[in-house]
């Protein structure tokens, strides 16, 4: 009996100290992981110092200025993957990482407004007179603010399946809280971590998984979308890029609780003062922000274009109505931004 007793508690030991050694190792790899995802973002952006606070963007191309504002769970990297055709024909990107994501401190502006200002703070940086701004998703009010408080600067306003009204952000299964960036930044960074890996792993499962838990799509049109997508390098390549652009969610916390304090107790918008020249791009499919955020957008602001996009959900830029999208907003940035949106 008592050999017995001997051998369980060594058995239990071992078993302590493995499980002890399994864990340290998965925090190493986590930390080493986290790191180098860090540091490759940080090649890729720079930090600028404005009056509003410290900004992180990145830019590409050339020509007329685009200022892109990211929806949720995103930063700069998303930016320059939504519209990736902008650059090649003729324009200048300008994705900043808004505030409480990735570089760019939430003490830069919590409000729209703020944002709004710290916006044009970073094109006096840059030296950029005046911009077309585009808003998606989350980045839709601070757009919008945008071109209100800073209406010589606004060349046009792009709204991209933005949120234009106070909405609950659909939440169809129970990690929506630590979708949110409403959970510890340590379990954002494991679920991201592990996310990303099996995304690498099992691309289909992780674009079907993606329309599901976020609910972008009626169902009825889910497998249809995940099998376009997977029969097209392209497509697929530009999902892995927006897949990317949600991790390590842990650097992106502050800024997704601040997108949820925002949206769910956004107040009425003037659109009946938007003095700028205004698309709205939306598709009726959409079940991550309604086509009514759409149809009260362009209803009210004088004299806005609304391309209305049958049966398209809320990733624009994947499924068969992506070469549509940017021949819309390739078009209408063409003929309302000139020469004279060029640098100072």
């Amino acid at each position: 009996m008592i050999r017995l007793r001997t051998l369980l508690v060594r058995a239990t030991l071992c078993l302590f100290a493995l499980t002890l050694l399994a864990a340290t190792a998965a925090a190493t790899g986590l930390q080493a992981w986290r790191e180098e995802r860090l540091a490759r973002l940080e090649a890729r952006s720079a930090v600028a110092a404005t009056e509003r606070g410290a900004v992180e963007y990145a830019a590409q191309g050339s020509g007329p200025a685009v200022l892109v504002l990211h929806g949720g769970f995103g930063g700069f990297d998303q930016g320059l993957a939504y519209l990736p055709g902008l650059p090649e024909a003729g324009f200048r990107i300008i994705a900043p990482s808004r505030p409480g994501y990735l570089r760019t401190p939430l003490s830069t502006g919590e409000t729209d407004a703020q944002q709004a200002d710290a916006m044009a703070a970073l094109l006096d940086g840059l030296g950029v007179r005046r911009a077309a701004v585009v808003g998606i998703s989350a980045g839709g009010p601070v757009a919008v603010q945008f071109a209100l408080r800073h209406p010589e600067r606004t060349s046009a306003l792009v709204l991209a399946c933005a949120i234009t009204r106070r909405t609950e952000p659909r939440m169809p299964d129970r990690n929506a809280a630590a979708r949110w960036g409403l959970g510890s930044r340590l379990l954002a960074d494991i679920g991201s971590w592990r996310s990303e890996r099996a995304t690498r792993a099992a691309p289909r499962r992780a674009v079907a998984y993606a329309y599901r838990m976020c609910d972008l799509a009626p169902q009825a049109q889910r497998a249809r979308l995940v099998d376009e997508v997977m029969a097209d390098p392209a497509q697929l390549e530009r999902f892995l890029r927006l897949a990317d652009s949600t991790v390590p969610l842990g650097a992106r916390l502050p800024g997704l609780r601040c997108d949820y304090a925002r949206i769910t107790s956004l107040g009425e918008l003037p659109f009946e003062r938007v003095a700028v020249p205004t698309l709205v791009v939306h598709g009726t499919a959409d079940k991550a922000v309604g086509i009514d955020h759409a149809e009260q957008a362009a209803a009210r602001i004088p004299g806005a274009t609304f391309c209305r996009l049958e049966g398209a959900d809320h990733l624009l830029m994947l499924g068969p109505h992506r070469h549509a999208v940017t021949r819309e907003v390739v078009a209408f940035l063409g003929a309302h931004t000139a020469a004279a949106d060029k640098p100072l």
